[in-house]
């Protein structure tokens, strides 16, 4: 305070009350000079995390309308900004496999129409090849890849059961009066009768046609719809074939939800279709397979929504439960490496 200065003043030198002033400001610009360098680095730090956010979120929201060159544009500037971050790698991995696979289903579209059959399949390979984890074409390209199949397959000649047209001719041989044969016996146990070697020896009868019910299941496993609620009908199951109905309906829309990515929806339809499955077909069959990796495609879209908006929790969730509809799933495996140990528990 002023008054301590004028008693300091009194006690001390002019000189050395200077000194001890100088000394104190220069103690203030020093611990000021530290204080703002020390909080600069953090402030820059959340700058740049909020910017790769909002660069990542701006992505996202072109994948789910299928624009892939800007958001591969935007995950790129989200890669510049922050370039040691797994997720934004895995992102802009992602988005470069889904371009070359709309350019190569595209291709191979084209080639369908025009009949040719092995490029197509070829071609359809390779997108197969690239196909990206929770890739919103893996659907098409496996139709289309069924479809083409189906079109290889080479369709065996009909044998026709009626007698050839044309009569063997008949040569005059010589007749020559056939060797006669006795049948072939073996001595069985003392004081019994001869028996046949034959005899006891019977033909196993042939295996029963399948039914028509066996046949709808058959045909149910393999992805013909059509044909399965066909033979369901002629095998009068009636039950079974509203069930069927429901699971086309849950079953295509969920897929078309799955493809624009709408999460909420695709999870909500894809679970019912996966139930009806397993009362169709016993969970066994083309379209189990499909369910659970669109389903675990959703959920891991999910966590990496949540991851966006700084929910580990809710992220953490998802992603384990794409693990349980996939085990193999690829970004949910990376996101849960990546994640600290203090989020995981």
């Amino acid at each position: 305070t002023i008054y301590q200065f004028k008693r300091l003043e009194q006690h001390t030198s002019q000189g050395n009350f200077k000194y001890i002033l100088a000394t104190f400001v220069l103690v203030l610009l020093i611990a000021g000079g530290v204080f703002f360098v020390s909080q600069r680095p953090s402030q820059q730090y959340s700058h740049l995390e909020k910017e790769t956010q909002a660069h990542i979120k701006q992505g996202l929201q072109h994948l789910q309308k299928s624009k892939w060159r800007k958001a591969i544009f935007e995950f790129r500037l989200a890669q510049k900004k922050s370039p040691k971050s797994q997720q934004v790698a895995s992102l802009l991995e992602n988005a470069l496999k889904e371009a070359r696979v709309a350019m190569l289903l595209r291709k191979a579209r084209l080639l369908h129409d025009k009949k040719r059959w092995k490029e197509c399949l070829a071609t359809l390979q390779k997108a197969e090849a690239n196909l990206a984890t929770g890739s919103i074409h893996a659907e098409q390209v496996w139709s289309l890849a069924l479809h083409t199949k189906r079109k290889l397959r080479k369709r065996l000649p009909k044998i026709s059961t009626l007698p050839p047209t044309h009569r063997p001719q008949v040569v005059n041989k010589p007749h020559h009066p056939a060797p006669i044969q006795r049948p072939r016996v073996r001595l069985s146990a003392p004081n019994k009768e001869p028996v046949p070697s034959d005899a006891g020896v019977q033909e196993e009868p042939p295996p029963p046609p399948p039914t028509p019910l066996e046949l709808a299941r058959y045909a149910y496993h393999a992805g013909a719809l059509k044909r399965a609620k066909a033979l369901f009908q002629k095998a009068n199951q009636t039950h079974t074939l509203t069930h069927l109905k429901q699971f086309t309906f849950s079953f295509r829309e969920g897929r078309n939800a799955h493809n624009t990515r709408n999460s909420s929806v695709a999870i909500q339809l894809l679970m019912r279709a996966l139930k009806l499955d397993k009362e169709i077909g016993g969970g066994a069959g083309v379209f189990s397979k499909q369910i659970k990796a669109m389903l675990a495609n959703m959920y891991a879209f999910e966590g990496l929504q949540a991851k966006v908006l700084k929910q580990p929790k809710t992220a953490l969730q998802n992603f384990r439960k794409a693990l349980l509809y996939n085990p193999k799933h690829l970004l949910s495996l990376q996101q849960l490496a990546g994640m600290q140990p203090d989020k995981r528990k």
